[in-house]
């Protein structure tokens, strides 16, 4: 049984799987940020780098001045400048390091974000599944109980009624929602929560193989009918173009949207 779902609670979901999304962006955010920080720190050391080898080429041209007070000293500075490099290499490596953790840390998140959001997705999919379900439902508890009336209405007598038939010919199947069956006439309807130009096309071909599917009304006259919670404006002058019965809610109540000159199809 479909379970009792409510617009408010779908809409609570969206708005719980938005407001987790933009959690997790601000988080990606804020890693960005960080490593857009190590970055710039990088360029700082860079440029404190270049002031070292502007400082450095100024040592060498003074060492080379000062050649004559011994090679010591110059090894000396040699030996400075290498461990700095050393120093600068290290520090580098080591932010890379981070960075790429940070992006790995990212991509992480992202993951287990994507793998939540299939979930709530599968979740939502399935309450719409159900409410959908229950809407189905709805339009045949509105709709059913007045066709037999407005079909009266419309000058088909009704001497038997039943739902929800299901047969089988030349390997297909034909359903059938509602039938009301009188000495002379079939009226077939289909009942859909919205109706569309598909629902009627397919609504036709039934109609036009029922009397293979129930050989026991092949004497006769086969008359159509479809109806909707709502029904859209193309469907319903398809329908009506192809002779079949229209039907729909007004108000609290359910009407014949065909109006008084429509002639219905005969199969």
């Amino acid at each position: 049984m479909a379970s009792d779902v409510t617009p408010t609670e779908v809409w609570a979901l969206i708005k719980e799987i938005g407001e987790r999304q933009k959690a997790t962006e601000e988080r990606l955010n804020q890693s960005i940020a960080l490593t857009d920080r190590r970055y710039a720190e990088d360029r700082e050391s860079m440029a404190e780098f270049r002031e070292s080898m502007g400082e450095f080429r100024q040592s060498l041209a003074e060492l080379r001045d000062s050649m004559a007070r011994g090679q010591a000293e110059f090894r000396e500075s040699m030996a400075q400048f290498r461990e700095s490099m050393a120093q600068f290499r290290e520090s580098m490596a080591q932010s890379r390091a981070e960075a790429d953790r940070r992006h790995a840390e990212a991509d992480r998140r992202h993951a287990e974000t994507e793998r939540s959001m299939d979930r709530a997705y599968e979740r939502l999919s399935r309450r719409l599944g159900d409410l959908g379900d229950r809407i189905g439902e709805f339009a045949e508890a509105l709709i059913i109980p007045a066709v037999e009336t407005l079909m009266q209405s419309r000058g088909h007598e009704v001497y038997g009624v039943g739902r929800w038939f299901k047969r089988r010919f030349d390997g297909r199947v034909g359903e059938f929602d509602y039938l009301l069956v009188n000495a002379e006439q079939v009226v077939a309807v289909e009942v859909k929560s919205r109706l569309t130009s598909t629902d009627v096309d397919e609504h036709l071909q039934r109609l036009k193989d029922f009397k293979n599917y129930f050989p026991e009304y092949a004497d006769r006259a086969i008359v159509g009918a479809v109806a909707g919670m709502v029904v859209d404006d193309e469907a319903a002058k398809h329908a009506y173009r192809k002779g079949l019965y229209v039907l729909e809610p007004c108000g609290e109540a359910v009407r014949i949207r065909n109006d008084g000159d429509f002639k219905p199809r005969i199969w």
